[in-house]
């Protein structure tokens, strides 16, 4: 009975994972589409920061860096702190 519980806890938590793990690509491939009709003004910083973040939670730090440092260097030519 103890495995049992145990094997449904763990089926339940990757079930969860893979969930997550799809609504953030789903998240990303949005946020993708906005960058390439998006004007060069602080929606934009915003959008690039919220997609560092995305591709952070699913582990994906050299996307994350690189739209990061995007944002960054958008903001610093608008003066958008």
């Amino acid at each position: 009975m103890v495995k049992k519980i145990k094997y449904f806890f763990l089926t339940l938590t990757i079930c969860f994972c893979f969930i997550n793990s799809i609504a953030q690509i789903n998240r990303i491939d949005s946020l993708l589409n906005v960058l390439k009709t998006a004007k060069e003004d602080t929606n934009k910083v915003n959008a690039l920061n919220t997609l560092a973040l995305a591709y952070k939670n699913i582990d994906n730090y050299d996307s994350s860096l690189l739209f990061a440092n995007r944002a960054k260097t958008l903001a610093t030519l608008l003066g958008f702190k």
